[in-house]
């Protein structure tokens, strides 16, 4: 079960988000204060925080700060009664995921809800990614001559738009050595994608590769 955090020192919106969260299965609990709210979420690893602008001890900006810092994957949603432009272009720098100006309709904020989560798990997928391909790169061990120069071949054919085949016996390296070209090409960014072809049927093997 997801949990929502809700950072509001109003008790009628605390109730009033509390029971909408319940109807739709999420966990909500809620802190009314910056204070409050920080040492919930050391203690407890919440999926969505939604925040008031303006709270009692601290300035609701401030506050997102330092959620950020402490966890910057987690999206905080804005919520405040005035809309002011420059306020939520400085809380979209400071990481904010979505601003939403009260009053807030029951669709617009399981709307936020839903995409806060898809946005969360996203995010953790790519950083699963990112560590899968670090620890691809510290298993690179070698010492000839020879395996020097096929990877300086293969940084080299990073900078380029070719299309590489790589070809060896199992259990060589030729996915870590993929995985070096992909590192250092200018698709560095992009995910890494491994795909077993001896596990694709032979009537699917150039759908699953080129499409339709």
């Amino acid at each position: 079960m997801n949990k929502i955090l809700i950072i509001d020192d109003d008790e009628n919106i605390q109730r009033s988000l509390v029971n909408l969260f319940k109807t739709k299965n999420y966990s909500p609990k809620v802190a009314g204060t910056a204070k409050e709210s920080l040492e919930k979420l050391k203690k407890y690893n919440y999926d969505v925080v939604f925040l008031d602008i303006h709270l009692p001890d601290k300035d609701g900006l401030t506050c997102l700060k330092e959620i950020k810092e402490m966890d910057e994957y987690i999206p905080v949603v804005i919520l405040t009664a005035y809309g002011d432009v420059r306020q939520a272009v400085k809380a979209m720098k400071l990481g904010a995921f979505d601003y939403l100006t009260k009053p807030i309709s029951n669709e617009e904020l399981i709307l936020s809800v839903e995409r806060a989560l898809k946005e969360k798990s996203i995010q953790k997928e790519l950083y699963y990614l990112r560590q899968k391909t670090t620890a691809l790169d510290e298993k690179i061990v070698y010492e000839s001559d020879i395996m020097k120069k096929l990877v300086d071949d293969a940084v080299k054919i990073a900078k380029t738009n070719y299309t590489v085949l790589i070809t060896g016996e199992t259990g060589v390296g030729k996915e870590i050595l993929a995985n070096i070209i992909h590192k250092n090409s200018n698709r560095k960014d992009k995910v890494f994608v491994v795909i077993d072809c001896f596990a694709l049927p032979e009537k699917l093997f150039e759908s699953e590769l080129f499409g339709y």
